[in-house]
């Protein structure tokens, strides 16, 4: 569905206390951290649009 593309960024305002967990988790389990929030997005507009196609009008949502 998506290209592998990667031309654009997406910056998102977080805690330090939760950058250093969420990097260091990634770091102990060898994922990039990156590609980790590509999966993340993509899954969640998958999940998003299964439920969309469930309800008859937009206000239902």
């Amino acid at each position: 569905m998506y290209d592998n593309d990667k031309d654009t960024v997406i910056r998102v305002r977080v805690p330090q206390r939760l950058k250093d967990d969420f990097q260091m988790l990634c770091k102990h389990k060898a994922i990039n951290s990156s590609e980790l929030l590509r999966q993340l997005i993509t899954q969640w507009i998958h999940e998003q649009q299964d439920t969309t196609i469930t309800h008859k009008r937009s206000s239902d949502i």
